[in-house]
């Protein structure tokens, strides 16, 4: 994340303001990073810390990753012998360079609010950083996930975290409260029982929730502290050990709800 990003304090909320997260955004964002040498490590299975996958569905189910930017978690599933696991993104560029590396990839261009899929289709359901992005709220990305899914079936969804120091910088006033005019809204992190409620009214049953991505989560709010670890002698092995550490959740840029369609 850019930290240039203006943070302002909304209700609860961070609302971060700097570039519109349309089609062409997500094209020039994940251009670079679209080569041979990006997938290897998915080549091998690796899900980072979304083991939960595993957990949860089964090699033959249905599933859908819905804005799948790069579709890494499509071809680790895939490794992994998930056979039946597809993607759509709005990123028409992305899908191209996507596809100029795996041609038989099960990716497409789509829009998640309108998935063309029957009622009730999907086993599984994975949207990771997606419907923080509308201004107006999420809900229309979740009453459409919800219409796709199996009852039983389970969704995978992360949003940016209100985390524990995020509440406490907001509460001290460290985020701004005012917007720039040449600013545009780019995406909310939102508190964990604020986004729970929002599954909960379109339906979901809450199963799990888990903090993501902690040590960018503390990197992003404490840019002061990993500039000196950056550059002191041995300060990367401090930040493996940080990462590595239990707590380090609490501080997670994202959060992951595991939900299930009752």
């Amino acid at each position: 994340m850019n930290n240039k990003r203006l943070q302002i304090s909304e209700g609860g909320r961070i609302a971060y303001y700097d570039t519109q997260a349309d089609a062409s955004f997500w094209d020039n964002y994940w251009e670079k990073l679209i080569t041979r040498d990006y997938y290897r490590r998915y080549e091998e299975g690796d899900l980072g810390e979304y083991l939960f996958f595993e957990k949860y569905l089964h090699k033959e189910d249905n599933i859908l990753e819905a804005g799948c930017g790069t579709a890494q978690y499509v071809v680790a599933l895939l490794f992994k012998g998930y056979k039946n696991i597809e993607g759509i993104d709005w990123g028409g560029q992305t899908i191209k360079r996507v596809k100029a590396i795996y041609h038989d990839l099960p990716i497409k261009v789509g829009d998640v609010t309108k998935i063309e899929a029957n009622n009730n289709y999907f086993d599984g359901y994975i949207s990771l950083g997606v419907v923080e992005h509308r201004k107006e709220g999420p809900e229309p990305y979740l009453a459409e996930a919800f219409r796709v899914i199996k009852p039983g079936g389970y969704a995978f969804i992360s949003v940016p975290y209100m985390n524990r120091l995020r509440r406490i910088k907001s509460r001290l006033g460290f985020y701004s409260k005012f917007k720039q005019t040449n600013m545009v809204f780019y995406q909310y992190a939102f508190s964990k029982y604020e986004f729970q409620n929002f599954l909960e009214q379109a339906g979901f049953e809450i199963i799990e929730t888990h903090g993501i991505a902690g040590l960018f989560g503390l990197r992003e709010e404490l840019p002061v502290l990993f500039f000196i670890l950056d550059r002191m002698p041995g300060g990367w092995r401090i930040q493996e050990y940080i990462k590595r550490l239990n707590w380090i959740k609490n501080f997670g840029h994202m959060v992951l709800f595991i939900c299930k369609k009752r």
